[in-house]
């Protein structure tokens, strides 16, 4: 059976964000499809399991190339949410002190309506362009680095990440590096 882009992009993103957890010494939480959950993907915390529903994730679609960046609604982006609810249960105790320190910025996406979703979208540019997040939010930078002690895996340039996009685009990852907050 031949494979779909998609299922051979989620692939070489999962292999990359389990690579990500063994580089940090890190357990890897049962990952799985389950087409019928009601959301792009789901943490079973208790379970230690993560489920990524393939039917509603959206074709990353991009109007510039991002080099091995996926689209925060792709599963890979939404297994690198999801991988940061696994940490955030793993190191609550440390993410509970470090909390005013997080948020004393603005957000890394639209999305951070609780100091959990603030840390879980914060970990997935983490994975995926740790420089972009050190440069634009290096608070949150901080805490994955400094508290978590994690190592990102990505060491090229936000640049080198993120090839050749348009004017617009390239206005619009200034204006959030200045602080702004993301208008998806």
């Amino acid at each position: 059976m031949e494979r779909t882009q998609k299922q051979l992009s989620f692939r070489s993103e999962l292999d990359f964000c389990i690579g990500f957890l063994k580089a940090n010494h890190l357990p890897i939480p049962k990952i799985d499809r389950n087409d019928s959950i009601d959301a792009l993907g789901k943490w079973y915390g208790r379970r230690k399991r993560i489920c990524i529903n393939m039917k509603k994730i959206s074709k990353a679609i991009r109007t510039f190339r991002v080099a091995e960046m996926p689209d925060r609604r792709s599963a890979g982006g939404v297994l690198a949410h999801k991988i940061g609810h696994f940490i955030f249960d793993l190191r609550k105790k440390s993410l509970l002190q470090c909390a005013n320190l997080a948020l004393r910025e603005p957000g890394s996406s639209s999305y951070e309506p609780t100091l959990l979703e603030a840390i879980c979208e914060a970990f997935m540019l983490f994975v995926w362009n740790p420089e972009l997040l050190r440069v634009g939010r290096p608070k949150r930078y901080d805490v994955m680095t400094v508290v978590l002690c994690l190592k990102p895996i990505e060491t090229r340039s936000w640049r080198e990440v993120i090839v050749d996009p348009p004017l617009h685009i390239q206005q619009f990852i200034q204006r959030w590096i200045e602080g702004n907050r993301f208008n998806d």
